[in-house]
């Protein structure tokens, strides 16, 4: 829980992907407009329903998914010592 702002289970709200309810109420927990969202899973059913409610998806399939789509944004360099 340290990792994220909100937390949407399945099991909680009896909903899963790829059904466009969980994105939903993801959406709404996070409180900013589906066009603000970077939706990532390995699954392109679960991808292509984030897209059609207007988020921005990617398939991750290889690191190199994820390198094209937050290529813009800066590495922190690690302290010295670690890799």
């Amino acid at each position: 829980m340290d990792l994220a702002d909100h937390l949407v289970s399945s099991t909680r709200v009896g909903v899963a992907k790829p059904d466009r309810e969980i994105y939903e109420i993801a959406v709404e927990r996070a409180g900013i407009p589906a066009d603000r969202c970077l939706f990532v899973d390995d699954r392109k059913e679960n991808v292509e329903t984030a897209i059609a409610l207007g988020m921005t998806g990617v398939h991750y399939r290889t690191p190199a998914d994820l390198e094209k789509m937050l290529g813009f944004l800066p590495v922190a360099a690690a302290p010295s010592g670690m890799v």
